[in-house]
């Protein structure tokens, strides 16, 4: 192996001996690295590490990866139980309204003007019960006694003697009691704005006749009228109006002086308790008439009061 060729060098006044490389053998792998960074040496500027740091931040990165982590954190799953009662409640709700819907229709008449809807028959709103009542003139009445019911008071025909007629119910009431006090029979009845006195009343026109003979033999100035009562239509409870039912035959046959003391007894004793003012004052007429009846008393006092209530029911 050759020795190394010393070279002597003056350096800043002093001498310095380096020695010569060339024939050595170097390892070629520190020059390839020693090469390597030099070119990365030459290229390196510190600025683009700046510029790369501010485009390339690894805290932001960081950052971002960290945040995603925390938000999948705070979504929290619905617990099972709270979906379960979730779904039963709205299924609940899904069938009451169905179930709604179906019950309105069933009973309830909607744009069909009262009209019954589905076998029940709807009542209007304003209260007024005729459209659902049966008519008892046309229908017999049955069913519940508390029931109400339209009752057709039927219109009676009769002749009446008058014993005056005036414009005040004072002048009528001191002319109907001079008759009672003469022991006749007298009732005041207001009608078109007088109030007249009638003391007889009968369908047949002699039998009128004969009574005003009497009285004008007595001084008593009287007349004979004609009379007919209105129909009135009116609401009743279902006894009420069957019990009503047979009176306007039972009066009628009555007047003529053909009494049939069973049939009104029998009418009487069909009487509905907790019955109505005016139906209650007919019932104790008819014990009336009965009780005149078997004492051989006149009845006209009776039937020309069951006249003026039956005209007036449904009026008080």
């Amino acid at each position: 192996m050759d020795k190394q060729t010393k070279i002597s060098v003056r350096m800043n006044g002093k001498e310095t001996t380096i020695q010569d490389n060339k024939t050595t053998k170097q390892d070629p792998w520190p020059n390839a690295y020693q090469q390597q960074a030099a070119a990365l040496d030459n290229k390196y500027d510190p600025d683009d590490l700046i510029e790369f740091e501010k485009n390339h931040s690894s805290d932001d990165q960081a950052d971002d990866w960290y945040k995603n982590i925390n938000v999948r954190k705070k979504q929290k799953k619905i617990p099972p139980v709270v979906k379960v009662f979730a779904v039963s409640a709205v299924s609940a709700i899904l069938v009451g309204v169905t179930i709604g819907f179906i019950m309105l229709g069933m009973f309830v008449g909607i744009d069909n003007g009262g009209e019954a809807v589905n076998g029940v028959a709807s009542v209007p709103a304003d209260g007024d019960t005729s459209t659902a009542a049966p008519d008892t003139e046309n229908s017999p009445v049955t069913g519940d006694a508390t029931e109400t019911v339209t009752y057709s008071a039927q219109p009676l025909s009769a002749i009446f003697v008058q014993g005056g007629a005036y414009s005040s119910v004072e002048s009528a009431e001191a002319a109907q009691q001079g008759f009672l006090s003469s022991g006749y029979p007298a009732v005041v009845w207001e009608k078109d704005g007088w109030h007249r006195v009638i003391m007889h009343v009968s369908n047949s026109q002699a039998t009128v006749d004969q009574q005003i003979s009497s009285f004008q033999s007595e001084g008593l100035e009287t007349i004979d009228k004609a009379w007919t009562t209105e129909q009135t239509d009116v609401q009743l409870p279902s006894s009420e109006a069957e019990w009503l039912e047979s009176f306007p035959e039972l009066w009628t046959t009555a007047i003529t002086g053909e009494i049939t003391i069973e049939s009104w007894d029998e009418w009487v004793s069909s009487y509905p308790e907790d019955s109505s003012t005016t139906v209650q004052a007919l019932q104790a007429e008819a014990k009336g008439l009965i009780e005149a009846i078997n004492s051989d008393q006149s009845t006209q006092s009776s039937l020309l009061k069951m006249w003026k209530l039956y005209a007036d029911i449904g009026k008080e």
